[in-house]
């Protein structure tokens, strides 16, 4: 789902690859928040 998402993302906005991997960090950081405070 996340990496489908991402996908799209990235087909509709073209960045470059450092955003990429700091908006894909930042998701994951917010994945494991939501994770650690289930």
């Amino acid at each position: 789902m996340l990496r489908i998402a991402l996908e799209r993302y990235y087909k509709k906005h073209i960045i470059n690859k450092r955003s990429v991997v700091v908006t894909a960090y930042a998701m994951a950081d917010q994945v494991l928040l939501t994770e650690k405070t289930k």
